[in-house]
């Protein structure tokens, strides 16, 4: 499959639909919800306003299998359920610079998110009932500064809920690919650079 990046961004020609989307890890010790809007409403590889599916070459991403889901509002769309602080009900790995905390769950070993900046405890409503949940601070968030920073691993997305299909990604371009590893390359669609995966 052969897929470059046009010059200007493009609009999907479908509909996009921002919904809520449960996600956990194999036990079920980590649960979410994540509100993502799909398809992205224009296909690009590095513009931030859009919903972005990416894939990263880097050494951590590659080995744990990343598949990066960057949503257009991280405070607002996505909720931790439980535990009810990723710091203390979750394992925490850092690496290089240790400011991106790769959490995952100490009884199955799945990794559901990344995080970097600060979080809050917050009631929300789901589903008509009020919830307490964890989220990214709202206050002072912005995943521009480079500071803030959540990203989604798509694949503990609950298979079969409606408009959640992630072999359309592929089939239709969505997916970027960075080239965090060596650093050379900008962010593009259609092709992983050496040492990612499609």
């Amino acid at each position: 499959m052969t897929y470059t990046e046009p010059q200007e961004p493009v609009s999907t020609s479908t509909t996009a639909n921002r919904r809520a989307y449960k996600g956990s890890c194999h036990c079920g010790k980590t649960r979410y919800i994540s509100y993502i809007t799909l398809p992205p409403p224009f296909i690009s590889a590095s513009d931030r306003s859009t919903t972005r599916i990416r894939k990263c070459n880097c050494s951590t991403c590659h080995k744990m299998n990343f598949v990066h889901i960057r949503l257009l509002n991280e405070p607002e769309d996505f909720m931790l359920l439980t535990p009810s602080n990723p710091f203390e009900g979750l394992v925490n790995y850092t690496c290089f610079e240790a400011r991106i905390h790769w959490f995952f769950c100490g009884t199955c070993g799945v990794r559901c998110f990344s995080f970097a900046g600060e979080g809050e405890v917050r009631d929300v409503e789901i589903e008509g009932k009020k919830q307490t949940v964890w989220t990214a601070k709202r206050e002072g968030w912005t995943s521009r500064s480079g500071f803030d920073y959540l990203s989604v691993n798509a694949t503990t997305i609950e298979p079969g809920q409606e408009g959640f299909d992630m072999r359309e990604w592929t089939e239709k371009g969505w997916i970027a690919y960075l080239d965090v590893k060596d650093e050379v390359g900008e962010p593009r669609l259609g092709k992983p650079y050496e040492g990612g995966m499609y």
